[in-house]
């Protein structure tokens, strides 16, 4: 229903887990079925999580938080925490989300930030909101 909420009711992407949650109680297991097919059987939400739950602990190996990346490291955005709408918009404001290339990963524990290069534009969030963030080596 997160993909519902984006694609048809036009909620941003850091409000839809919420809001799928709220209208979720008012869906038939069946119904569920029908939206699920009518947005064209959507493999992942908007945070990149897999639908089917067998997928995404398949899909789970390789993965670790963008605050553990080596230092100079390649990584592709794969998920995001999505349980916190905070977090949510400091990552996209940011130029965070699932698909997308971060270059020169940098991570320094001291002053508890995370730098990397998103679009060719250099970033830096804090090693606290990285932790939110699954990634693959590139």
């Amino acid at each position: 229903l997160e993909c519902f909420a984006v694609e048809t009711l036009g909620y941003p992407v850091d409000e839809c887990f919420e809001r799928a949650r709220e209208i979720s109680l008012g869906f038939h297991d069946d119904t569920l079925g029908r939206v699920w097919a009518a947005l064209g059987c959507p493999a992942r939400c908007p945070h990149g999580w897999p639908v089917d739950p067998t997928r995404s602990r398949i899909e789970t190996r390789g993965l670790f938080a963008l605050s553990a990346a080596h230092a100079d490291a390649n990584v592709t955005v794969e998920r995001l925490d999505e349980m916190s709408r905070e977090r949510l918009r400091a990552l996209l404001a940011a130029g965070i989300e699932p698909g997308r290339s971060l270059r020169a990963v940098s991570v320094n524990p001291a002053s508890g930030m995370v730098g990397f290069a998103a679009a060719d534009e250099p970033k830096a969030i804090s090693l606290v909101l990285a932790g939110s963030v699954l990634v693959r080596a590139a």
